[in-house]
C-alpha cells in the first residue's frame, strides 16, 4: 500500500473550554469530522468528533449553549508518533474501533 499521503497544511484545533457550538462552526466551516482539543498550553487535551457532538445534541438539545468542549471530548486518546507508517496506524485504528489517530510528538499534534 502506499506510504504517501498528502499532508495537511495545518493542524485544526480548539481550546477545550471553548462552547461546543464554536466547535460545530469550526467543523462545518473547515469541512472537518474532528478537532484537536489543547489545553491552556497548546498541550494535546483530548480529540472532539462529529459524533461527540451529535451524541450530546441528541440526548440534551437545551444544554448545547452550555456545554464546553470538554466535557464530551475523548480525553483519553490513542495516538502514535510522527514516524509510525500508514499501515501501522491502521492496524491501531482498527484494533480499537476509532476512526481518527492523531500524530503526537512531545504531547503536541
Amino acid at each position: 500500500m502506499n506510504e504517501m499521503l498528502d499532508k495537511p497544511t495545518k493542524v485544526i484545533s480548539i481550546n477545550q473550554n471553548e462552547n461546543i457550538i464554536k466547535a460545530a462552526e469550526i467543523m462545518q466551516k473547515e469541512k472537518i469530522s474532528c478537532l484537536i482539543v489543547n489545553d491552556f498550553e497548546g498541550k494535546l487535551a483530548g480529540l472532539l468528533t462529529e459524533r461527540d457532538i451529535a451524541h450530546c445534541v441528541a440526548i440534551s438539545p437545551e444544554e448545547i449553549k452550555n456545554t464546553i468542549v470538554s466535557q464530551i471530548m475523548t480525553a483519553k486518546i490513542v495516538s502514535c508518533p510522527p514516524d509510525t507508517p500508514t499501515s501501522k496506524a491502521r492496524e491501531i485504528m482498527t484494533a480499537h474501533g476509532i476512526r481518527h489517530i492523531p500524530i503526537v510528538k512531545n504531547n503536541t499534534v
